[in-house]
């Protein structure tokens, strides 16, 4: 699958470096962002395996490691204009 920014959806799963997995709303929750704003955080994710939040956090299953061959460099710049 390939990676895409988009929005959350119902079953959005985040594997936080070194905690393991769990539900991004759980993530959201520990990270105590309001839940107003929940839906307007981008994501980059494959499926409903969530890779970066924005301006937060990246998965364990995106990090650099030995066997990392590709690595891409990702600056999200907020949309100021809305």
């Amino acid at each position: 699958n390939k990676a895409v920014w988009r929005f959350r959806k119902l079953g959005d799963i985040f594997s936080k470096l070194g905690t393991g997995s769990k539900k991004l709303n759980d993530y959201f929750t520990d990270k105590k962002i309001d839940s107003d704003i929940r839906d307007k955080v981008p994501v980059l994710a494959t499926g409903s395996q969530v890779l970066v939040v924005a301006n937060l956090d990246v998965s364990e299953n995106a990090k650099i490691d030995g066997n990392t061959d590709q690595i891409v460099r990702i600056k999200f710049i907020p949309n100021t204009d809305c």
